[in-house]
This record gives C-alpha cells, structure tokens and sequence, in this order.
C-alpha cells in the first residue's frame, strides 16, 4: 500500500481523469487512489457482490465521494478507448480466464501517455511459510493475544489464499516469472517503466505507460518523428 501511493504521487493527472481499479475486491487500493487524488474519478470494479458490498461500506466510512462502483466481470466490462487516466490491477490477473487478452484490453482502456500499476502473484505460494511470517510479525507489533484474535477473524482469507495456491500448483491459474510478466505487457504495446519482486517475491510488481503519438515533423527536408 505504501508502494502505491509513493506511485501515486508520481503521476500527473488532471481533474476528472478516470481512475480504473480492475479486480478491485473490498477496495483497498480504490481508497487509496480516491483519498490521493480527490478531483478524479475512481471506478473500482469487481465481480462479487460481497465484495462490491464491503468496498462500499468502506467508502462510506471514510467519507469518499469520488469512488464508483461496478458488479462486473472485466471480460464484460464496457468502456471506450483511451477513457482511463490510470489503471490500477492487484492480485486480480492470474485469476481471469484469459490474462493475456486483459491485458491487450489495458492497453486499449488507457489513455496515451497514462500508466498502469500491475501486480500479480506468478508463482504457487508456500502458505505454511507465508503463515508462520505473518504470525511472528503480528506478534511482534501488536501481541500474541491481538494476534490470536486477527488470525481468527482473518480465516476465510486465509483459506481463500489456501484455494489459490492450490489453483496455482494445479495449473488452473496463470502462472509466470518477472521476465515473462514484463513481456505479457510489452507485447500488448506498453513501455514497461519498472517490474520488481513484491510480496517476499511471490508477486510480480508492474509499472508500465502507454506511449504519446508521434507525429512527423519537416526538418532540412527530412521527415522527423516527435511527441504530438
């Protein structure tokens, strides 16, 4: 979280520029984007009613106005070509039925010269690890006790986690490594800017930009090529 908004104060957006979040979930990172930049337009879109629901609660409770909602597979979602400013898509990819073809889709959604900030878990992940680390730095910040209580309230996302690993070591979920999650992006057209381990390295971390036009200028009487 702290790594997205550090990227968020990167970027130069104008008033009113739309903010997509794909595979938005509860809308941690909606959140983020609309506290960050409270004159553009968020549009935080997920599949699930339950978790369209609590985002909502959330924004309410924070007080946000410039969050939208929508209960919607990305595959079916209607937007026009170079409409989003920003895309935002976390841990939502290798979930998708056909990742490759989303991403093509980013490409088209956004706007020449706007960024994408991707992130996707590429490899099966080692929950019992994952697990043992989380608890230990529970424990340390808030107490075993408060810890004890967090893991118990946590436990359908912590079987949920379980259910993608196991999707992962069986194929059913898109699976890469650093090299090949850049490329996926490349090939679609983007300037890949930065892509990093994330998450202990069991995420690819993504920051890629949709290229101004060029247009040809006249010099000497040769045709050059510069930024529109």
């Amino acid at each position: 979280m702290d790594s997205y908004r550090r990227f968020l104060a990167t970027q130069w957006l104008h008033p009113d520029d739309l903010i997509l979040d794909l595979g938005a979930g509860t809308g941690n990172f909606s959140m983020v984007a609309a506290d960050e930049w409270p004159l553009c337009r968020v549009l935080h879109v997920d599949a699930s009613d339950a978790m369209v629901a609590q985002a909502r609660r959330k924004s309410s409770a924070l007080g946000l106005q410039n969050i939208d909602f929508c209960t919607e597979d990305v595959a079916d979602l209607d937007l026009p070509p170079e409409s989003a400013a920003l895309i935002t898509v976390v841990h939502a990819l290798y979930s998708f039925p056909d990742p490759i073809a989303v991403i093509h889709q980013l490409f088209r959604w956004l706007t020449p010269g706007g960024t994408v900030f991707a992130c996707d878990p590429g490899r099966p992940l080692d929950m019992r690890e994952w697990t043992r680390y989380i608890f230990r730095s529970s424990a340390a910040e808030r107490g075993w006790l408060e810890t004890a209580r967090l893991f118990w309230r946590a436990r359908g996302v912590v079987g949920q986690n379980r259910r993608i690993a196991r999707g992962q070591a069986d194929g059913a979920y898109w699976r890469h490594d650093l090299h090949g999650f850049a490329e996926a992006f490349a090939d679609a057209g983007f300037d890949v800017m930065q892509c990093r381990p994330a998450y202990r390295g069991a995420s690819d971390l993504l920051i890629a930009r949709k290229a101004l036009p060029v247009a040809p200028l006249l010099a000497h009487g040769r045709a050059l090529e510069a930024p529109l």
